[in-house]
């Protein structure tokens, strides 16, 4: 079940908050929010990373091993993608 409020603001400025399982959520994709050593320790990285198979921590592995840890703010360069 999804619980959301939307409010709209001048200027076609709109507010939307949705609580619900956001790995479930109808997207295409999700950033993981992994910190630089693309670990996943713990929050939202954490939950992706035990609903995902094994290969997600092997492929961040191999990605650091590769071009060392990505800089705060940054995504990892398209071509190293899984």
């Amino acid at each position: 079940m999804i619980n959301h409020f939307t409010k709209n603001y001048p200027n076609n400025k709109t507010l939307h908050v949705a609580v619900m399982d956001l790995l479930g959520a109808p997207v295409e994709a999700i950033v993981n929010p992994a910190n630089s050593g693309l670990s996943h320790g713990g929050g939202l990285a954490a939950v992706m990373s035990d609903q995902a198979s094994p290969g997600l921590d092997i492929e961040c592995r191999k990605i650091i091993e590769k071009i060392g840890k990505i800089p705060l703010t940054y995504a990892v360069p398209q071509g190293l993608m899984i």
